[in-house]
């Protein structure tokens, strides 16, 4: 099966798309093992193009008004609620860092439970980009063409990852960062794997 934390990925990116009438959920949850290795290696390209190519202005206009993500507050610890197009670091409630730059990062949040209530979810790792990977990530926005795996791959070095009470930032490509994100998605004692939950779950 494919891996939890590349179908959070998935998830994330395209939490909008209808799949004939099937949620994302349901879909990832039900694809049979035939179907795995025939996908598994292209998946995450085609993704990608339908999320940053296929988007028309109107679609960036839908996601600034619908669609929204969790963001994380690296002064005061807090989670907080914004337009899930913004690239991270954003603006913070609290300000900005004493650096200078801007506290709010994106927070993968999840839980174990089917139906969480805010004590059942938990921030598996937070998200900012470097100056580099918002340019590829506004490129991507604009032009499909631009999507290629050499510039997925250049994206995903410029992502870095971190645990919520650690100051040690990862490049998703490297070798801690794949780690940080498979821990993200272990089994608990009981065999359960925790699932994404965006903020507008309701």
């Amino acid at each position: 099966m494919l891996p939890e934390w590349l179908k959070y990925e998935i998830k994330k990116k395209l939490e909008h798309v209808n799949l004939d009438g099937l949620s994302l959920r349901d879909w990832l949850n039900d694809l049979d093992r035939k179907w795995v290795i025939g996908i598994t290696c292209g998946c995450v390209l085609i993704f990608m193009l339908v999320l940053f190519a296929s988007g028309s202005d109107e679609l960036l206009v839908e996601s600034k008004t619908k669609g929204k993500a969790w963001f994380y507050d690296l002064n005061t610890g807090e989670l907080f609620v914004d337009n899930a197009d913004k690239i991270p670091p954003i603006k913070a409630p609290s300000g900005r860092l004493p650096s200078g730059e801007h506290a709010g990062v994106l927070a993968y949040v999840l839980s174990f439970a089917a139906e969480p209530n805010d004590s059942d979810m938990f921030v598996a790792y937070l998200e900012k980009m470097t100056e580099k990977g918002k340019k590829y990530e506004l490129l991507f926005r604009k032009s499909k063409q631009d999507v290629t795996k050499k510039t997925i791959d250049a994206w995903n070095s410029e992502r870095l990852i971190c645990e919520p009470n650690d100051t040690e930032w990862y490049s998703v490509n490297s070798e801690q960062g794949q780690a940080l994100m498979k821990q993200a998605f272990k089994q608990d004692s009981i065999g359960q794997k925790p699932k994404y939950f965006p903020p507008n779950r309701d």
